[in-house]
């Protein structure tokens, strides 16, 4: 991936301003850049312009994850993003120049080279980062701690903005967050691979007998979603099992339009298939699903494509993409709306709780940073992804 490095691929060290040092500019994006994905997805802009869905195929990672990656490098002035027709389309930004055929990028204060394998990039780039005089990182020094943290895709947006914050609160400390759905971060807790495990749901008896611990970082619902042009708006318990089972295969038999149902389920490992078959005593294997999807943000978009598709989501993520404008209607269930207010008064059937795991209490850096998502600080950056904070709960 990246190396730091003069003009020449070959070349000493970083190029350095007139000052002696780096300015602060250079350092915020170099800091941006002290990522596996991040790197990654500079070096995929070098080769030419890229949709939001051809970065994801080529960084097989989960859309909402991507989403914050992106974010980041917007705010450091590295990549900008440009809507054409439906997709949002990304480029490297003015002033980053690529070097050769893609083999390195200019930043303007210093150069990186593509090298290989990944793991010497990072070290590299982070080399980097540590021997930079410490007036210009505005701080007391490089990051000398990190946490990790791996599981719901529901989740780690969220927690990505917490460990932002929480990094400002903590200059010597690196956040890391890597989505791949609750059982991985499950498994990953009980290995000691990472040091939180994010499971958008409650820990399970047997997980609690291993000796995994549960902290509630906020809750959450599990909504009903169909095409905003669908007029359907709400459906009962027996509805959503006889849609799911394959007994209701028209729009037109529960009040919609007149085209078949397309069925969009999730993939195995999601906790949000796992509460919601259980919520609604289905078995896996009597789902006649369509289409079969991963995180939030791959639901939302097949179902705002298709105006004939049905599926289910997490409620704070739908309401983020209303925000947006997307082209998804939110169905009530069983005659309760889905919406935030709903969970905050614990009225909404199909609800849970937002969950970091631990083996054993949690300690340390972990508990400092459980403490900070439960301070007023944590709470709005929370409320601002849609979900329902511990201190905001009925």
């Amino acid at each position: 991936m990246a190396r730091p490095g003069g003009a020449k691929r070959g070349g000493g060290g970083p190029k350095r301003a007139p000052s002696g040092g780096p300015s602060r500019s250079c350092v915020e994006k170099l800091k941006s850049l002290a990522d596996a994905t991040r790197l990654e997805v500079l070096h995929l802009l070098a080769e030419g312009a890229k949709s939001v869905s051809g970065l994801q195929e080529r960084l097989r990672i989960d859309q909402s994850l991507l989403s914050h990656h992106l974010a980041v490098l917007r705010e450091a002035g590295l990549v900008r993003g440009r809507r054409a027709g439906k997709s949002v389309v990304y480029r490297l930004a003015e002033g980053v120049a690529v070097e050769g055929a893609s083999t390195g990028i200019d930043l303007g204060c210093c150069q990186l080279h593509f090298v290989k394998p990944l793991a010497r990039a990072l070290l590299l780039l982070l080399s980097l980062l540590f021997t930079l005089p410490l007036a210009a990182c505005g701080g007391d020094g490089a990051a000398t701690r990190k946490l990790t943290l791996s599981g719901s895709s529901t989740m780690a947006p969220a927690c990505a903005e917490l460990g932002k914050a929480f990094t400002a609160h903590h200059p010597d400390v690196r956040v890391e967050v890597q989505a791949g759905g609750s059982s991985r971060g499950v498994a990953d807790a009980q290995a000691g691979l990472v040091d939180l495990g994010m499971a958008s749901r409650a820990l399970k008896p047997e997980e609690r007998a291993a000796g995994l611990f549960g902290s509630t970082l906020a809750l959450d619902g599990i909504c009903l979603i169909v095409h905003r042009d669908n007029p359907v708006t709400a459906l009962s318990a027996d509805q959503v099992v006889a849609i799911y089972r394959g007994a209701v295969r028209r729009w037109s038999d529960v009040g919609g339009i007149a085209a078949p149902i397309t069925v969009v389920n999730k993939a195995d490992g999601r906790s949000t298939l796992e509460l919601f078959l259980a919520h609604f005593k289905l078995q896996a294997e009597a789902v006649r699903a369509d289409v079969v999807i991963g995180d939030n943000a791959h639901g939302i978009k097949t179902v705002a494509g298709n105006r004939a598709a049905i599926g289910y989501v997490s409620i704070g993520s739908a309401e983020l993409e209303l925000q947006h404008g997307t082209a998804i209607r939110m169905v009530a269930l069983d005659g309760v709306a889905a919406s935030r207010d709903a969970v905050r008064a614990g009225r909404f059937p199909l609800q849970r709780p937002l969950t970091l795991v631990t083996r054993g209490e949690p300690a340390g850096l972990a508990a400092e940073f459980i403490r900070f998502t439960r301070s007023p600080e944590g709470a709005a950056l929370l409320e601002a992804q849609a979900f329902v904070p511990l201190l905001h709960a009925e």
